[in-house]
């Protein structure tokens, strides 16, 4: 463990009076890239203290950082975020060391030490001044902003959550960009009461893209449900009868490729929990279940095709690849058959269906 000394202390502190000298206004943007450099050359990635970045958070650099993030040149505001990651990220030791012991229940927490400064930038707006470089910055500054938002939120609920608010409101604002966004943060949080809190104020707006956004949009919007309900599949009742089977059902019958591999995910979970939705007869999808056999039966196809060859590279079909949802095209396509014996019989009758899906003499393989 690396000890920091005074000279190294003193060093940090002098830095964060230049960084704030350097904000002042009518500095010229040389002199804050100097500034902002010299923060990132003060942090010794390897101490496992934190010694100079509590000195420079100590020292006010936060606040200073916070502003130059919406500085009027591109570079400075670069810089800036540059200067934030390295100020909060964890260290790569701490990092290797907890990865090496598994989890926290499997590991010792006590040899894992998380950057303590983290946390202390939801105190000066600096997460939700990264959103808006996500969405309104340029290319160079999207990619900073996404860079600190990563290192801000690693092994940091709060911050986390604190994206995920800033992010929901521009979906509820109809930037429709926001739901890959939401949906990337998600992945990386446990479901928690937290969480669905923030979520249920989008749940609205994911509905109405479903049912009248571009195809682009309706996309991203099936994907995000599907997340949502692979987190949370108690809202599936509330969802169908608010009309999103219907509507994913329909991407799933006439969207391309890639928005058919996301709408089987989301028509599974919202079907899952109660497949009698999935009866012969029942009006709850929109069309007769045999109508969804075709679609499901491509993405078993592709998901056969994204299969390594003996030189280890992937085939892939012209339409878009192999499929990321194979499983739940399977396990939709069992319920059919299981609830409804049209559907039953067509799959035995298909003699060109994938593997997945070939039928046995007293019961379908993919049972």
């Amino acid at each position: 463990m690396v000890k920091r000394t005074r000279d190294e202390e003193s060093e940090a502190s002098a830095v964060a009076q230049q960084l704030e000298a350097a904000a002042q206004e009518g500095s010229d943007d040389s002199r804050k890239l100097k500034a902002l450099s010299a923060v990132t050359a003060a942090i010794d990635s390897s101490d496992e203290q934190y010694e100079a970045q509590k000195v420079l958070v100590g020292g006010g650099a936060l606040a200073v950082l916070a502003e130059l993030l919406s500085d009027e040149s591109a570079a400075v505001s670069v810089a800036a975020a540059d200067a934030l990651l390295h100020l909060t990220q964890h260290s790569p030791a701490a990092i290797d060391r907890l990865l090496l012991g598994g989890n926290f229940t499997m590991g010792n927490p006590e040899s894992v030490s998380f950057n303590p400064v983290q946390s202390d930038v939801l105190d000066h707006g600096i997460i939700p001044t990264l959103v808006k470089l996500q969405f309104e910055g340029s290319e160079e500054q999207q990619d900073a902003a996404f860079a600190a938002l990563a290192a801000l939120g690693a092994y940091n609920r709060g911050n986390k959550l604190s994206q995920l608010h800033e992010l929901v409101r521009r979906l509820i604002d109809g930037q429709s960009k926001a739901a890959p966004l939401v949906e990337a943060v998600l992945d990386s949080m446990d479901f928690k009461d937290d969480v669905a809190v923030v979520l249920d104020q989008a749940l609205g707006t994911i509905l109405g893209t479903l049912s009248s956004g571009s195809s682009q949009e309706q996309q991203a919007a099936a994907s995000l449900l599907g997340v949502v309900l692979a987190k949370r599949p108690s809202i599936a009742d509330f969802l169908v009868a608010e009309g999103a089977l219907e509507n994913v059902v329909s991407l799933l019958l006439t969207g391309d490729a890639e928005t058919a591999d996301v709408a089987v995910a989301a028509v599974w979970g919202l079907v899952k929990g109660n497949q009698r939705l999935l009866r012969a007869g029942s009006t709850d999808l929109g069309v007769a279940g045999t109508e969804l056999v075709p679609p499901l039966l491509n993405i078993l196809q592709r998901t056969q095709d994204d299969v390594p060859d003996v030189d280890g590279e992937t085939e892939e079909d012209e339409e878009g690849g192999g499929s990321d949802n194979g499983e739940a095209a399977a396990a939709l396509l069992r319920a059919l058959a299981r609830a409804d014996p049209t559907v039953m019989s067509l799959l035995k009758e298909d003699k060109d269906a994938p593997a997945a899906a070939t039928v046995a003499p007293s019961r379908c393989a993919i049972m």
